[in-house]
């Protein structure tokens, strides 16, 4: 009995969780940097234009790699291990560490939601679908701003966060404050996945092709599955005597989270450079379009199909990443505007109507004295609207 009890403690003593961790925390954050870099070529080359998301995808890039940094110089000081093999010098620097990976998480969340919210502010057409996206920036920038401080002054004084028994010390209830802001990461994540469907809801494509749209816009809210198993391990962690054991999967989980979010937000935006590749585009080296920016007035075609007072225009528009979409307007209002955001304002830039002559004043038949008939049709006599030569007067 004695020597089984030994050799589990032996065991215990020898258990790493590093030598899984270490690879996760170098494979993924490459992963996500190699997509990132194929995006930024993408755009600085091909579409010859870079925006706000583009720039925001990089500051989270740029945080999930110090996460990462952090993640495997804890795992250098005894993160991985059980709590009862780690010195109390290792332990304090394992705390120290702590602060700067939940920092580096928060921005890397942070600027994929914004990046996210940038391309929907770029692509919709409606003033309202504008300012519902401004909103939710606005709503992730003030949870940023809180997840900072709470992450800031987790305990007060500050430094009671890595040294232990620090006499008046006031520390947050970790078992509470971690799983409320995962959680809101979570509801920040599915409201970007409901997003597309609300912007794309004026397409007049087929409902399965506007479905399908919407899922590949989405992408980037993917994540939110790796947030749901994220929870449950915060969860379990946060109320562990075994800190040191239990709390590596939520950081690797993290890790996980954010580059998965990265590498998924970056898959729309890949289709130009798809297209000159020839293998993968059926043999044949595809032109990328121009990107639609905000300031930029898409073509307004004139509707072959429209008759008499029929304001209704179908616009064809091709954008740098979702192809060519077909859009329609109707009085003037656009219902299903093209991607571009049209006037300054963001409203909808409503179509070009097809000219239509002023309408011929007709006058009664009457009898000439010559005992034929005559129709006194013309226009009315107006130095803006002179007369065709078919109702000129020949020359006798």
């Amino acid at each position: 009995m004695s020597s089984n009890s030994t050799d589990a403690l032996a065991y215990r003593r020898n258990e790493n969780r590093a030598s899984d961790g270490v690879p996760i925390s170098i494979i993924f954050p490459a992963i996500a940097l190699f997509l990132v870099t194929l995006r930024i070529y993408t755009r600085a080359f091909l579409v010859r234009k870079v925006f706000m998301e583009d720039y925001a995808i990089m500051v989270a890039t740029a945080a999930s790699i110090v996460v990462s940094v952090f993640v495997v110089i804890a795992f250098s000081n005894g993160a991985g291990r059980h709590i009862e093999t780690v010195s109390p010098e290792e332990f304090a620097r394992i705390r120290k560490f702590s602060p700067a990976v939940h920092q580096g998480y928060n921005i890397a969340h942070t600027f994929i939601k914004l990046s996210i919210a940038f391309q929907y502010i770029r692509i919709s057409v409606m003033a309202i679908e504008k300012r519902l996206c401004y909103a939710f920036c606005a709503v992730v920038t003030c949870g940023f701003i809180a997840l900072v401080f709470h992450s800031v002054f987790y305990c007060i004084p500050i430094h009671a966060a890595w040294t232990p028994n620090v006499p008046g010390a006031v520390c947050i209830n970790s078992a509470i404050a971690l799983p409320a802001a995962q959680i809101y990461h979570i509801t920040m994540d599915f409201i970007i996945l409901l997003g597309p469907f609300i912007i794309l809801r004026h397409l007049t494509t087929p409902w399965p092709q506007r479905i399908l749209l919407g899922l590949v816009l989405a992408f980037g809210a993917m994540a939110s599955i790796v947030s749901v198993l994220r929870l449950m391990v915060v969860l379990h962690s946060a109320k562990s005597t075994d800190r040191t054991w239990d709390t590596v999967n939520s950081a690797l989980y993290g890790i996980i989270e954010i580059s998965v979010g990265i590498a998924c937000s970056c898959f729309v935006t890949l289709r130009p450079l798809f297209g000159r590749w020839r293998w993968l585009s059926g043999g044949r080296k595809e032109e990328p379009p121009q990107a639609i920016t905000p300031g930029q007035k898409p073509p307004r075609p004139r509707d072959p199909f429209s008759v008499g007072t029929d304001s209704t225009q179908v616009i064809t528009i091709p954008d740098v990443e979702l192809g060519t979409m077909h859009t329609a307007s109707c009085d003037g209002s656009t219902r299903a505007g093209s991607r571009a955001g049209g006037g300054e304002g963001g409203d909808a830039v409503p179509p070009a109507r097809p000219y239509s002559p002023p309408a011929a004043q007709y006058h009664p038949r009457h009898r000439s004295d010559d005992g034929q008939d005559h129709h006194l049709s013309s226009v009315t006599e107006d130095s803006d609207h002179p007369r065709s030569p078919a109702t000129q007067p020949r020359d006798k």
